[in-house]
């Protein structure tokens, strides 16, 4: 992205600046626009839009005692009412594999009962199983498995085209 930015930047001044001029003005480009309020507009950016999201939400870590929890090279999956993504407004759970043994998983605050946010439980294998299906479906090029997949992972990976599977 920085890259890009830097060849507009050049195209855009006439090649009349040098590379760390380019670099420089491109990374002040995608940060106002990612992490600051532009002129003369109210309310917030895209970054902070996203982020908004994550307001007033309770989280819970899931704990395995195995190394079952895959990730993908798109770990972050969000729900809603209407199931996986896309989705309007604040998600109604968002699932992130954070180790072979853990699962973040945050979901608005109001939904969550008092004794049932911001603690650690253990995964069930339901749990894992839909950890694993949020995985397969997020993903793109590849998943990874910190050990071996079941007959019916890799059944169901069967049916995706163009995923690369990585074990330890």
């Amino acid at each position: 992205m920085i890259h890009h930015g830097q060849c507009v930047a050049k195209e855009v001044y006439n090649n009349e600046i040098d590379d760390l001029q380019a670099k420089n003005i491109a990374i002040e480009m995608y940060y106002r626009s990612l992490f600051r309020l532009k002129n003369n507009q109210e309310g917030p950016n895209i970054t902070f839009s996203i982020l908004k999201w994550f307001d007033n939400m309770a989280f819970k870590i899931g704990v395995s005692d195995k190394d079952e929890v895959i990730t993908s090279d798109l770990p972050m999956c969000f729900y809603n009412k209407k199931g996986l993504y896309p989705f309007e407004g604040t998600p109604d759970q968002v699932t992130v594999p954070l180790t072979s043994k853990l699962v973040l998983y945050l979901s608005p605050m109001e939904s969550e009962d008092i004794g049932k946010r911001n603690i650690l439980f253990p995964l069930t294998d339901k749990d894992i199983s839909e950890e694993h299906t949020a995985m397969f479906s997020m993903a793109k090029r590849w998943i990874y498995s910190y050990s071996p997949l079941s007959e019916k992972d890799k059944n169901q990976l069967e049916k995706i085209e163009g995923i690369n599977v990585f074990m330890r």
